[in-house]
């Protein structure tokens, strides 16, 4: 007797060989709503572990990621502008370098970066990767800053507080991505404001490249490059391709975190 394997088309239902031959004919093809990263009504972090198998994006090769450690510059975090005391983007504090600006790498697991969000504190600035909540856990974005520091807000400001816009942001051959606060249109172009909320900006050396119109912000990450971090970064899923900014979290400390302004005035 014959057996018949479960991948030979004879073995397939009649319903599903009628899919596949109008889909054929059509040119129709599978979406990839059914691997949304959703925030609970509890406020808690977004649930990424119910992904579909044969639809999720095709994850990178874990060796793009296989880079020189980030370091940090240690200090006070009234000087290094990040609230565990170590900076780990512009690693130069002093007046020659950046002294009003830094990338504060840690994890959070409050989401949000929009104008707002951005500004709020969640554990009183105990988050950081060097910090006492290395975690995350019950932190915000703005939890990663230095008091008298706050999440940059999108491309003018770090045009005006860094020497060298992004340039430099991190040792060539380190693989991070530092976040400001806002988004873009819902066609992806840079439109900073309270309502656009598509994509997270920034700069560094992971995610796409950024649009001319977005200088001098040099990174962003939709849904699919915070898949690709392999749990680094979380934005949501399909259903929120437009709203990145406003369920990104951070459940490592790896790979980045934010871009820290100095407050002014």
């Amino acid at each position: 007797m014959k057996t018949l394997s479960l991948l030979h088309p004879c073995t397939w239902p009649p319903l599903a060989l009628v899919v596949i031959v109008m889909c054929v004919a059509s040119g129709c093809k599978l979406t990839e709503g059914s691997f949304d990263q959703t925030v609970p009504s509890d406020g808690g972090p977004p649930d990424t572990t119910a992904f579909a198998p044969d639809v999720r994006p095709a994850i990178p090769d874990a060796s793009v990621f296989e880079a020189q450690p980030i370091t940090s510059l240690a200090g006070l975090p009234d000087t290094t502008g990040c609230a565990d005391g170590t900076r780990e983007g512009f690693l130069d504090s002093s007046r020659g370098g950046w002294p009003a600006i830094a990338g504060c790498s840690g994890a959070w697991d409050q989401p949000g970066l929009s104008f707002d969000s951005a500004r709020v504190l969640r554990c009183e600035r105990l988050a950081g990767n060097n910090g006492i909540r290395a975690s995350g856990r019950g932190c915000a974005a703005a939890d990663l800053c230095a008091a008298g520091w706050h999440v940059c807000r999108g491309p003018i400001e770090v045009d005006r507080l860094s020497p060298s816009q992004c340039e430099s942001v991190v040792s060539a051959g380190v693989s991070a991505f530092f976040a400001v606060a806002g988004g873009g249109s819902v066609g992806g172009d840079c439109a900073f404001g309270q309502n656009w909320v598509n994509d997270v900006r920034g700069c560094g050396t992971i995610g796409q490249s950024e649009g001319e119109g977005c200088y001098p912000l040099d990174r962003r990450l939709d849904f699919t490059d915070c898949l690709a971090t392999l749990g680094a970064w979380a934005c949501g899923g399909a259903g929120q391709h437009d709203k990145e900014v406003l369920n990104v979290f951070k459940p490592t400390t790896d790979l980045g975190g934010v871009l820290c302004c100095r407050d002014e005035g």
